[in-house]
């Protein structure tokens, strides 16, 4: 009995280890099929002719771009001709097509001036899949006349030639503006609180529509349809790529046919004759009239009309009113600037107060908002600029390093796409801080200067396709933000400044929205800082690197609870790679004199006080502390460089006379590689004191800062890298991993730690094998012995300072 047990528990044993192995094979035999997939769509190579631009090959053979633009949208595209500024256009393929990207202002004006590039096949195919085109619209946009006569999309320019300044266009603007001051001035004294988009939204939504279409306009008599117009804007990018969107995008498809509805019987009661219509939906009813469409196709067609007034004006003028009011010192150099331009008056009552904007003036009489509107559009601006190529052309690009000219040869029928986030980021023409709001941007600029950022900011479009409601947008928008930065102040519930919520990131926005959580949140409900790094890899030799095992950890504020932004978190391998780095460096280093050492540390405490507010919002959200003490410790970082910039001159050696004939004497010098590990609760200020001294000294340094707070650290090494040579300074986020390489190192000649106790005897015992040099500060409670004799105001005072 015992025997067949035996048997039977081996014979079970044997069969499990077959199901295991069977089940090994198996996964080895798919693992094998798919990279043998890969291997074989790696040589479907896209067929390219010599001249055509370069191709840009994804990580993932064959559909690595398709993959990137349904998950990474609109950021893959820009991110692409960010990461490759050497080419100034490039072939990227999606399967087995292909489209053209320009990241080159020079080949962006190219395009815009050359006719080969058109628009029109695109806009068939949006107006038929977005707008909802009928049969009757779809023939007469794609229909050709053949005597040569004006096409149907031709003779549509011709209604927006009264959104030209002038009598048409300022009926409009008076219309928007009385519009909005009406609501504007049904507020108090008191504050209310409103949340800023959706209010901004609405009042804008009915303004426009009315200026527009008049008092009859169905948005205000039916105020459900204002939902409805921003349910069809939010569905517009499933409307053109889903497949059955009466089914599969119902939400939006309804929304869509509901405004329709109301359009026609809106044009079938002839309120379009109204006297308070505007001439521009007039001439285009005219229009269509004359091109034998009915009367309800005449209404489909203004859908799109509703739609582009809308969804790319009222996002602005919100980025607008955010940078603005989160900064005092904007709003009120704004404020001067303004009242230049604002008259005022008594009211028939003699009591009213009233003022009168001139927006004519805006143009000429306030640089600082016309500065900040460009900036705004600039940051926020998503478009594609997408054109078809109608037959084969060549263009022409010069290098502006004066290289040698080069020719692209663009292939018809095939996409071409100009996408404002590579443009407007560029840090060839916008410099470094290309991803940061700076209001005066566009203020005294030299001729060439104006002319080169022109040419890479181009919101509104170029060529034959420039937007005709620019000029509207212009008064309407800066009209509504200067009288909201004359009479009204603007901060959250709390009585905080405002900050500039999260970006939308979608393929069919022209302006970036705010994310949908973010439209329907207060004022004050944001997550994160403005002042993000561009960078968030290890700082290792003087280039941010991703990790070798591609981990990256959230970074949480403490004062909403919600993800800031994921940054590179170290292990072995990366923190050998940065002790390799230092190591390198260090004999150069030592060998720059101590005094060209100081005049470094200065130049980097400017920067630092340059740079104060953006380091201090960075750890005040980073950390949780008031943004008042961050920015004490921004300047207190700045002395510090400056104060041991003054200090290392004077350490010398001894100098001990033995005898007449002989002295004994010594030099002070340099350890090595230096490593300091510190803390969550003063980032930029710890990280400042720990560097500077070995720095100056002539050490190398790398530090392992708190992954709970590493964001100032990696933004302070964007802006003083360039005064260190690589290797110098190291910067990782990290662990305990990490932590034990720094400490048992053979490279590290010291380490220095703030942490607790038992950090602490880890780091000694690690370092003891080596014989590194340690200083340790460990588990400090700020204790405080009070007399009973004490004046009660000030101790209090002086422990919540010296918790600080």
């Amino acid at each position: 009995m015992l025997a067949t047990q035996s048997i039977l528990e081996k014979d079970s044993l044997l069969n499990r280890m077959d199901h295991f192995l069977a089940s090994k094979y198996a996964i080895a035999a798919v693992v094998g099929v798919v990279a043998l997939c890969f291997f074989l769509l790696s040589k479907l190579a896209l067929p390219l002719h010599p001249h055509e631009p370069p191709l840009l090959k994804p990580r993932i053979p064959f559909i690595g771009h398709v993959i990137g633009l349904v998950f990474g949208k609109i950021e893959y595209i820009g991110n692409l001709g960010l990461t490759r500024p050497d080419l100034p256009i490039y072939t990227l393929p999606l399967g087995a097509s292909k489209m053209y990207i320009v990241s080159s202002p020079q080949l962006l004006q190219a395009v815009h001036r050359n006719k080969a590039f058109s628009m029109d096949p695109l806009q068939i195919a949006f107006a038929e899949k977005m707008v909802g085109f009928g049969p009757n619209l779809a023939h007469v946009m794609r229909h050709v006349p053949t005597d040569g006569s004006v096409t149907w999309l031709q003779d549509q320019h011709k209604p927006y030639d009264l959104l030209a300044p002038g009598p048409a266009l300022y009926k409009m603007n008076v219309c928007v503006l009385e519009s909005l001051f009406g609501v504007l001035n049904q507020v108090d004294a008191s504050f209310e609180t409103k949340t800023l988009y959706l209010w901004l939204r609405e009042t804008f939504t009915i303004a426009t529509t009315k200026a527009l279409f008049g008092l009859d306009n169905p948005l205000i008599n039916n105020p459900s349809l204002h939902d409805d117009l921003w349910e069809y804007e939010t569905a517009q990018q499933q409307l053109l790529l889903t497949p059955f969107p009466s089914i599969l995008v119902r939400k939006g498809y309804m929304a869509r046919r509901r405004l329709q509805e109301s359009l026609r019987k809106y044009f079938r009661n002839g309120s379009d004759e109204n006297s308070d219509v505007s001439m521009v939906v007039k001439q285009r009813a005219t229009t269509n009239r004359r091109w034998g469409l009915p009367i309800d196709d005449v209404a489909d067609h203004e859908v799109g009309l509703l739609f582009v007034a809308v969804t790319n004006a009222i996002p602005t003028m919100f980025w607008m009113v955010v940078y603005i009011f989160r900064d005092p010192r904007l709003v009120a150099d704004l404020q001067e600037e303004l009242s230049k331009v604002v008259s005022e008056a008594r009211g028939e009552d003699g009591k009213t107060r009233e003022f009168t904007l001139d927006v004519s003036t805006f143009s000429t009489a306030c640089p600082l908002l016309n500065s900040v509107y460009r900036e705004v559009m600039r940051l926020t601006n998503r478009q594609m600029n997408t054109r078809t190529i109608l037959n084969d052309v060549m263009l022409n690009y010069t290098p502006k390093d004066g290289g040698e000219p080069r020719k692209y040869l663009l292939r018809k029928d095939v996409s071409v796409l100009m996408p404002s986030m590579t443009l407007n980021f560029a840090e060839e023409t916008w410099g470094k801080d290309s991803h940061l709001f700076e209001p005066r941007r566009f203020m005294n600029l030299s001729r060439e200067q104006e002319r080169l950022k022109r040419r890479a900011a181009n919101p509104f479009g170029g060529g034959k396709h420039l937007c005709p409601g620019r000029h509207f947008a212009y008064a309407e928008i800066l009209g509504t933000v200067a009288a909201l930065v004359l009479g009204f102040d603007i901060e959250t519930p709390e009585g905080d400044r405002l900050s500039v919520p999260r970006l939308n990131n979608n393929l069919s926005e022209a302006v970036a929205k705010p994310l949908q959580e973010d439209q329907q949140a207060y004022i004050n409900e944001n997550s994160a800082p403005q002042y993000l790094p561009k960078y968030l890899g290890l700082y290792i030799n003087r280039l941010f690197h991703k990790p070798m095992d591609s981990f990256y950890q959230e970074i949480i504020s403490p004062i909403n609870g919600r993800a800031i932004t994921k940054v590179a978190f170290a292990g072995k391998e990366d923190t050998v790679l940065a002790l390799e780095a230092a190591d390198k460096a260090f004999n150069s280093w030592r060998a720059v004199s101590t005094l060209e050492r100081c005049k470094i540390m200065r130049k980097v405490a400017q920067i630092v006080r340059d740079h104060a507010e953006e380091l201090a919002a960075l750890d005040a959200w980073n950390i949780g502390s008031p943004i008042s003490i961050m920015r004490a410790e921004v300047e207190y970082s700045a002395i510090n460089f400056d104060l041991f910039a003054g200090l290392a001159p004077a350490v010398t050696g001894e100098t001990n006379r033995l005898t007449d004939d002989i002295f004994h004497y010594t030099i002070q010098e340099p350890l090595g590689v230096v490593a300091r590990i510190i803390p969550y609760n003063h980032p930029v200020l710890g990280m400042a004191i720990k560097i500077v001294t070995p720095l100056v000294m002539g050490n190398t340094v790398i530090i392992k800062v708190s992954e709970q707070a590493p964001l100032s650290a990696f933004r302070l090494m964007e802006i003083v890298s360039d005064l260190f040579p690589p290797g110098v300074i190291n910067i990782l986020a990290g662990g305990r991993e990490s932590g034990e390489v720094l400490s048992s190192h053979p490279i590290i000649k010291k380490v220095t730690l703030i942490s607790s106790v038992p950090v602490g005897r880890a780091i000694s015992r690690s370092a003891a094998d080596t014989l590194k040099l340690t200083t340790l500060e460990l588990g400090g409670k700020n204790a405080l012995v009070a007399y009973p004799d004490s004046n009660i105001p000030k101790l209090v005072n002086g422990i919540v300072k010296g918790m600080n």
